[in-house]
């Protein structure tokens, strides 16, 4: 269990484990744009498979943070300006908070944070 709060900003949260899933691509196609998922398919399997869950994590957690989710079409507050961390997860788990930017909120780094990541 994972919890994120944030004193001024709304936060959302995902971590999932890595697996060796097969359908990739066909999920890939629809998650990443025509450019994305020509840079995502250049590498090989097990980047692939990381990357993936790193960019899908993001996105939860960037959905999250809006209160929307992947069922509608074009998720409401997308336009949303966000800020991602990366979490620093044992091998094989990925995992992204999102946090909404705001003038009123400062965003200070979070122990387990991985700051170099963040979009």
């Amino acid at each position: 269990i994972l919890f994120a709060f944030h004193p001024h900003s709304e936060v959302g949260i995902d971590v999932e484990q890595q697996k060796d899933e097969r359908h990739w691509d066909s999920v890939a196609r629809q998650l990443f744009s025509p450019q994305e998922f020509d840079d995502w398919s250049r590498f090989d399997a097990q980047q692939r498979r990381h990357r993936f869950y790193a960019e899908w994590t993001r996105r939860e957690a960037g959905l999250k943070a809006i209160g929307s989710g992947f069922a509608i079409e074009q998720p409401v507050g997308w336009d949303t300006p966000l800020r991602f961390f990366d979490l620093e997860l044992p091998p094989d788990y990925a995992g992204s908070v999102a946090i909404v930017r705001s003038d009123q909120s400062v965003v200070r780094p979070v122990p387990g944070l991985n700051p170099s990541n963040v979009v």
